[in-house]
């Protein structure tokens, strides 16, 4: 499925969730590392909750005017 990712993080030991038993009509779902950007409600975020790329984007767009 191009449209769909999956992630997953275990905030106790810091590390990443397997995703690849995850399924939508026998389709695996594409997996998203939690280090990467997602954009959720409009802001890009990642799933260890760094808000890096959506302060870059924000200071990016704004020094553009």
């Amino acid at each position: 499925m191009a449209k769909c990712e999956a992630t997953g993080y275990n905030y106790a030991t810091g590390k990443p969730l397997g995703t690849d038993r995850l399924h939508i009509d026998g389709e695996m779902l594409c997996p998203l590392q939690p280090t990467k950007p997602f954009k959720y409600l409009g802001c890009r975020t990642t799933l260890t909750l760094s808000w890096r790329a959506e302060n870059e984007t924000v200071l990016q767009r704004t020094s553009a005017e």
